[in-house]
């Protein structure tokens, strides 16, 4: 049993939440930004990067009057020089110490009408580019011994869902990359973990029809659907400086949908 006073190896290893840097993806989507504010509670700095120039502008003009350090960054997930430069615009910025890899998006339909291209744009964005990204920043977080690497994976990535292939591969993919990376980075002082939200009261989410929310809300024990700030506390608890033993988990946020 180690006989070091509590807090001496943190304080030795993990930099405080409040010289942290956080970027995350997605960042002006209704997940993304709850994450940026449960981090920014904490004082890490965050670098809100998104597709959306006007809803990643929203996020941090909100992080901004709360008296949060916060910038915008434009990435297009699905072009490899974008995810570099967006790579090197934070790593110039200061030192990346949390990354989010929140960003999705979806093309459904059933297997036998889903083309090559909505095959292609859902692994590209959800998959390939979360694992480019980090791979970028995978150098800079090794020099500096400490890193948390959290990529949003999905409920549907664990079971598959009927009229999403190529979303639940996505998903899929994105907890064997974490697993993978957590088997590789973790002697350097980096952690990587993956979080699967069940359904979750979003944009995303709006457009299903009424009927489907119902059967959702049936399959699920708390019999509701979930809120944005619920999987952004999950997000936290991993980020924490205190989590560095969390590392290669897949964390259910689904109300239990799970079981």
């Amino acid at each position: 049993m180690s006989t070091t006073p509590k807090g001496e190896l943190m304080s030795a290893i993990a930099p405080p939440w409040n010289v942290q840097t956080a970027l995350v993806t997605g960042a002006g989507g209704d997940i993304g930004r709850a994450i940026c504010l449960r981090l920014a509670e904490h004082g890490v700095r965050i670098i809100a990067a998104d597709y959306n120039k006007e809803t990643g502008d929203e996020t941090v003009d909100t992080l901004r009057s709360a008296g949060c350090d916060a910038t915008f960054m434009y990435v297009n997930l699905a072009d490899e020089e974008s995810i570099s430069g967006l790579a090197a615009r934070a790593i110039e910025s200061g030192p990346v110490h949390i990354l989010v890899n929140n960003a999705g998006v979806t093309a459904d339909a059933l297997a036998e009408d889903i083309s090559g291209s909505m095959w292609d744009w859902v692994m590209d964005v959800n998959l390939k580019g979360a694992f480019l990204l980090t791979r970028d920043l995978l150098e800079p977080m090794r020099a500096q011994g400490y890193g948390r690497i959290i990529n949003m994976s999905s409920v549907v990535g664990v079971f598959g869902n009927k009229g999403q292939a190529n979303y639940a591969a996505s998903k899929s993919g994105l907890i064997a990359v974490t697993r993978t990376l957590a088997a590789e980075v973790g002697p350097d002082g980096l952690t990587a973990n993956a979080v699967a939200p069940g359904y979750i009261v979003t944009q995303m989410t709006a457009d299903v029809p009424e009927r489907l929310k119902e059967r959702f809300v049936r399959m699920t024990p708390v019999r509701r659907m979930g809120e944005p700030y619920e999987v952004a506390r999950m997000v936290v608890f991993l980020a924490d400086p205190e989590s560095g033993y969390l590392n290669g988990g897949v964390y259910a946020v689904d109300g239990g949908l799970h079981l």
